[in-house]
């Protein structure tokens, strides 16, 4: 589990860092003016609203792929064949009815985009929308892929869109229309990159499957929905934020540039762990193994607290040179700068919110307990539309993204309660003792960070910034070693289950 997790984060990393590639060149282009406005927000569509629906639908076929029913040779198979022709049946129904209401979307999405703007938003949205299919197959196929252990072509699905993305744009492309266009077809490159794999591994699209999981169809597709919504938390709050922020020029691509970074930075540790974790969690659970699904959170709870204790220290003392290496060139300007670390360092706050919808909200979706999910996902949705209604245009843009950020809190202490009416108590002594041998090391490099900010001061330039970044890790990881975290890190949870 250790190496594959290893070797996911490293190509999720590729992946990224093509994808850093891609916005700072974009940034470069467009800045944060109208038409990446337009850009971001239509954009937003595809890489928020439906790879959560693309997640879902993951999460969804990884769940009961591995129910016992499906354990004949070849059942899985036909399952997911089964599964896949009807869930793309669907999308494109719910497709063609987005095509129909394409305007009504856009003035909801762009409420202060007017004339000549909105007739370009809208063509955006009708070449972005075919996307919605190709996301949800790609997704399809990555959670078919990592049930059967195949974890690195998923994490890179993403390379080849962003390769693309960067050509096109270094090759003097300015058109959004032709940008939007390489977009969808970059999504559609998420499916070929994976088919070696599919195939390789005896999946199919068409199989033979008439009169099998009859009675399947109307339980999957409430889990579907279900599992969709309550994966849109934090998709439908960042839109929301960018919708009341609209009325501010720019304001929408300075959200959408934080909350790409905190996405793009924090996804790469989520993601990551969701993607090795989820399949042998599903399939432990379902076979009764609740010691080892226990362990295996108290593990992870551990892991994730070590990465993003100093990830908040790295984003609040350096995210600023951060947002000016990838960004500051171009039509990209130090103001926009300042702007973008701002709303980055408030969104990064709600980690542990993004990691409980991605984590967390996965084993109650094994245990059937949608009302959990669904309840929690609309309630903090609907307050933080209120609140940013009623107070945005009093405190201002960055107020918005801090609602969002104090509902996401909220939710994860929330969830992290309910968890063990699923699994029973998983929160032991030894785990509270490593949390706070961890928060010992974080205050630890914040001192190292503040007591090395007179020396950056003084002589500036981004060498030296690199070398005071890199001495508070080093600290930071030198604590985590003294105090034995590390080692405990590194001590898989199966071979301490076993050896028990």
């Amino acid at each position: 589990m250790a190496n594959a997790y290893i070797l996911v984060l490293m190509g999720i990393l590729l992946a990224k860092v093509a994808g850093f590639l891609r916005d700072a060149v974009f940034a470069s282009v467009f800045g944060t003016g109208v038409e990446s406005d337009i850009y971001f927000q239509i954009f937003g569509v595809a890489s928020l609203v439906f790879t959560a629906v693309g997640s879902a639908l993951s999460t969804l076929i990884i769940k009961n792929i591995n129910k016992p029913q499906h354990s004949y040779e070849g059942g899985q198979e036909k399952y997911a064949a089964h599964f896949m022709k009807r869930i793309s049946l669907m999308i494109l129904i719910l497709t063609a009815l987005m095509y129909a209401f394409a305007k009504p979307l856009v003035h909801l999405l762009l409420p202060g985009i007017l004339g000549a703007d909105f007739t370009l938003a809208v063509r955006v949205m009708y070449i972005m929308l075919p996307s919605f299919l190709f996301i949800c197959v790609a997704y399809m196929m990555s959670g078919l892929l990592q049930n059967r252990r195949v974890f690195f072509t998923p994490s890179i699905m993403s390379l080849p869109y962003n390769a693309i993305a960067v050509l096109v744009l270094l090759f003097g492309v300015r058109d959004i229309l032709v940008i939007s266009a390489v977009t969808t077809l970059g999504w559609f490159l998420h499916i070929i990159i994976q088919l070696p794999d599919f195939y390789r591994k005896g999946y199919r699209f068409v199989l033979p499957t008439r009169g099998l999981f009859m009675g399947d169809e109307v339980k999957d597709t409430y889990e579907t929905v279900f599992i969709f919504i309550s994966g849109l938390m934090l998709q439908l709050c960042f839109m929301t934020d960018k919708i009341f922020a609209g009325t501010d020029a720019g304001m929408v691509s300075t959200l959408s540039y934080a909350s790409n970074l905190f996405i793009t930075f924090s996804g790469l540790f989520v993601v990551a762990m969701s993607s090795v974790v989820f399949p042998a969690i599903s399939q432990n659970y379902e076979h009764g193994e609740m010691d080892y699904v226990r362990e295996l959170i108290r593990y992870m709870i551990k892991l994730m607290v070590t990465i993003f204790s100093f990830y908040l220290v790295a984003v609040i003392f350096f995210g600023d040179f951060a947002v000016s290496m990838i960004y500051e060139r171009g039509a990209f300007t130090h103001t926009d700068t300042i702007r973008v670390t701002w709303a980055f360092i408030i969104y990064s706050l709600a980690i542990f919110g993004y990691l409980a919808q991605n984590v967390l909200n996965k084993l109650f979706y094994l245990a059937g307990k949608y009302k959990v999910t669904v309840l929690g996902t609309v309630a903090v949705v609907a307050v933080n539309a209120v609140v940013d209604y009623f107070f945005a245009p009093v405190y201002g843009t960055y107020f918005v993204a801090v609602t969002t950020t104090v509902l996401l809190t909220l939710y994860a202490v929330f969830t992290a309660i309910k968890l063990k009416g699923i699994i029973g108590g998983y929160i032991t002594k030894e785990l509270l003792a490593a949390l706070l041998k961890i928060a010992l090391s974080t205050a630890l490099s914040v001192a190292a960070v503040i007591l090395l900010i007179p020396f950056t001061s003084k002589y500036g330039g981004y060498e030296h910034t690199i070398i005071h970044f890199a001495i508070s890790a080093v600290v930071y990881a030198l604590s985590l070693l003294v105090t034995g975290v590390l080692k405990d890190l590194f001590t898989t949870p199966l071979s301490r289950v076993r050896k028990g």
